[in-house]
Order: C-alpha cells, then sequence, then structure tokens
C-alpha cells in the first residue's frame, strides 16, 4: 500500500487557531515546527486505530494495576523511608 503525505505548517490557520486557544500547545507549536508524518491508511483511520490502541492500552494498564493491588495491596500514600 503506498504511504499518504499528512503535513501540519505552523501558518495553517487551524494550527494557529490552536495556538492561541491553548498557549502549552502553541508554545510547542512553536519549538517544533512543522509536522510530517505518512500512514499506510487513511488519515482517519489511522486516528481512529490510534484512540483505539490507546484506549486497549490504558484498560490492560489499569486491569494489571487492580491484579498487583489485590495480590500486594494497595501502595502507601508517602514511599517507604530509606533510613535505617
Amino acid at each position: 500500500m503506498n504511504s499518504i503525505a499528512f503535513h501540519l505548517h505552523a501558518d495553517d490557520p487551524r494550527v494557529k487557531s490552536l495556538s492561541v486557544a491553548d498557549s502549552r500547545m502553541g508554545t510547542l507549536i512553536t519549538l517544533i515546527g512543522e509536522l510530517k508524518t505518512n500512514t499506510q491508511e487513511p488519515h482517519f483511520a489511522s486516528i481512529a486505530r490510534s484512540i483505539i490502541s490507546q484506549q486497549i492500552s490504558v484498560k490492560a494498564a489499569t486491569t494489571i494495576r487492580g491484579r498487583v493491588i489485590d495480590l500486594a495491596g494497595n501502595y502507601p500514600g508517602r514511599p517507604l523511608s530509606t533510613e535505617r
């Protein structure tokens, strides 16, 4: 399958609008500059796959954390002291 180019430029009106709406994103956009990536599938399918993968990863992490707590108990509110 052919790769599909995806480029975001800092002068794109949508990027400018995001920079104004969120100062932290604006700072990152200024630091990073142009964003170029290539996907092997249409943009919507690529974004949907990424979101689904993240959700599954979060669910897996939540499940694993729950299993560890079930086996070992909840962790204390503060780290254990290293002093003897």
